[in-house]
């Protein structure tokens, strides 16, 4: 009789855990598996924050030339050219991951604070950063004149996501 009551037990814990992934709360968004690296979208929603990012859209210059939807080339040196966009709320922690090219020199990858650079990268490179939001714009800021960047893979995660495939 325990392992009848038992194994009642464990069937009923594994159907309610099947029915909270399976079917969201109203307004969260569903399981989404996807494919190759994206994230897998449980119950509260985890999503890339830059999905589909394209530079010559909604994205902001300073002192910078947007060239393409993943290249842009700076037009003054000593970290004077950005290019920017919102996909923060302040104080939340993140995952930011980064992939391309830099011409020359270098470029940053930051939230444009004090204190704020997640990192600086050069040549070809491929980085992630677990970071909290200190403004509410992911900036990349080549520190020379007339470096070419060239991004071919961004995503920002919030700290909590599950990453699935290659």
């Amino acid at each position: 009789m325990k392992n009848l009551i038992t194994l009642f037990l464990v069937c009923f814990a594994i159907v309610i855990a099947t029915a909270f992934l399976c079917c969201p709360a109203e307004g969260a968004e569903a399981i989404n598996l996807g494919t190759g690296n994206s994230a897998i979208n449980l119950v509260g929603g985890y999503t890339d924050k830059v999905a589909n990012w394209d530079f010559t859209s909604g994205w902001s210059t300073s002192n910078a030339t947007i060239n393409s939807a993943t290249q842009f080339t700076a037009n003054s040196g000593g970290y004077g050219a950005s290019i920017y966009k919102t996909y923060l709320t302040i104080g939340a922690k993140y995952k930011v991951s980064v992939a391309g090219t830099v011409s020359a020199g270098g470029v940053r990858i930051w939230d444009a604070t004090s204190g704020g650079v997640w990192g600086e990268v050069s040549g070809t490179f491929s980085v992630s950063y677990n970071v909290t939001a200190k403004s509410t714009s992911l900036y990349l800021t080549p520190s020379t004149n007339g470096a070419v960047v060239t991004i071919t893979s961004m995503t920002i995660y919030p700290e909590n996501y599950i990453l699935m495939g290659n």
